[in-house]
């Protein structure tokens, strides 16, 4: 039986729920408008003559193509969490890019099945990334699909651990157009913020194990092979660590701060990692496949308000769970217009391989009939 002061907090980070549906919707949407004005004639016109803000959500259906190469199943993040409960994790700490296109379909499934094993409002603590917080059409999805919380906040995972989630996300009027070349990708700590995470630190509880969470490195990383790799010939910002980490960091020794957990990098640290001697770490992205077709993630333990060890879970996505794998994607197809998408009622528990089966069929003909509706709009222009 496991002592009262015994917590368990897993570490996932760069899902990048994707839909095909929905990135072909939001592209339908500026190559097939349903609304006068809307062409590409109009857009170019007013791209020429817009504002930033305007100029971004123009652009970003034409840039947003990053991960394409990244192979998201839903039953890919089923298998995670379904692992994280089944190791006894009581918290889920997410550090960011939840969704890939920003698409209100793909909070919804990510919400969905981490609400089915349990972690939801006070059991999770989450932080935007570049992905979440803009969509194509310019609109921030995050805040009304995963949290309404201002940034930064502290939340007290237990008595004796508390995490400050910090959004580190690039917006308006710190954005450029070298951003919308690399999907908003830079990471800024605002010296407002750095004030704030010093107060929640500051009457945390006095002998609280504090944790760091947000999305971008706070500390200069070598390339890995993700946007990294060529961004930096765009602009070191694009590359290098958050802008003012350092200010973060010193609140952050000053404080006490006992681990750092980050994302945005794909490639996960190894497990001695430290910043400024600080315990820290980058999972990965917990959705996509090894070379061994496994998907891995951390746990930490803690024995009140120690840090006692991390492991590494490695998962299959076999072990998915065909009915929760069926729950997360009925109904967020979207074909229908994201503000009407939703996600169904509980399937029946006798659902079995052959309806999971049945179940991608459908999407795949879902998005097959997709297709032929916007070349046959484009075909009548």
């Amino acid at each position: 039986m496991r002592r009262d002061d015994h917590l368990r907090i897993a570490h996932l980070s760069d899902l990048h729920v994707g839909h095909i549906t929905a990135n072909l919707v939001q592209l339908r949407h500026l190559l097939a408008p349903d609304e006068p004005g809307h062409g590409l004639l109009d857009m170019a016109a007013r791209l020429v003559a817009g504002s930033w803000n305007e100029r971004r959500s123009l652009l970003e259906p034409l840039f947003r193509s990053s991960h394409i190469m990244h192979d998201y199943e839903t039953r890919n993040l089923v298998a995670v969490v379904q692992a994280a409960r089944a190791r006894g994790a009581d918290h889920v700490v997410l550090t960011g890019d939840i969704a890939n296109l920003g698409a209100a379909s793909e909070f919804r499934e990510a919400a969905a099945v981490l609400r089915a094993f349990g972690y939801s409002g006070p059991t999770l603590t989450v932080v935007p990334g570049n992905h979440d917080v803009i969509n194509f059409r310019g609109t921030p999805g995050f805040r009304p699909l995963v949290t309404a919380r201002d940034y930064p906040h502290l939340d007290l995972v237990n008595d004796s651990v508390c995490a400050v989630a910090l959004d580190t996300t690039a917006r308006a009027p710190d954005l450029d157009w070298r951003d919308a070349l690399v999907l908003n990708s830079r990471g800024i700590v605002r010296p407002s913020d750095v004030e704030t995470v010093d107060r929640l630190l500051r009457d945390a509880p006095p002998e609280s194990f504090r944790i760091l969470c947000c999305h971008h490195h706070l500390v200069d990383l070598p390339p890995d092979g993700y946007v990294e790799a060529w961004s930096d010939k765009v602009d070191h910002r694009l590359a290098g660590r958050a802008a003012n980490a350092e200010a973060l960091l010193d609140v952050a020794q000053a404080r006490g701060v006992g681990l750092i957990l980050f994302g945005h990098r794909h490639r996960a640290t190894h497990d001695r990692f430290t910043i400024r001697g600080i315990p820290a770490a980058c999972s990965g992205a917990v959705t996509e496949l090894g070379p061994d077709g496994l998907l891995r993630f951390r746990i930490f333990e803690f024995e009140g308000n120690r840090l006692v060890g991390a492991q590494w879970v490695a998962v299959s996505p076999l072990q998915a769970s065909p009915q929760l794998v069926a729950r997360a994607i009925d109904g967020v197809s979207a074909l229908e217009d994201d503000a009407r998408a939703h996600v169904s009622a509980a399937v029946d528990g006798s659902m079995t391989r052959k309806d999971w089966g049945r179940m991608r069929r459908r999407v795949n003909a879902l998005d097959r009939d997709l297709l032929s509706r916007m070349k046959a709009r484009l075909g009548k222009k």
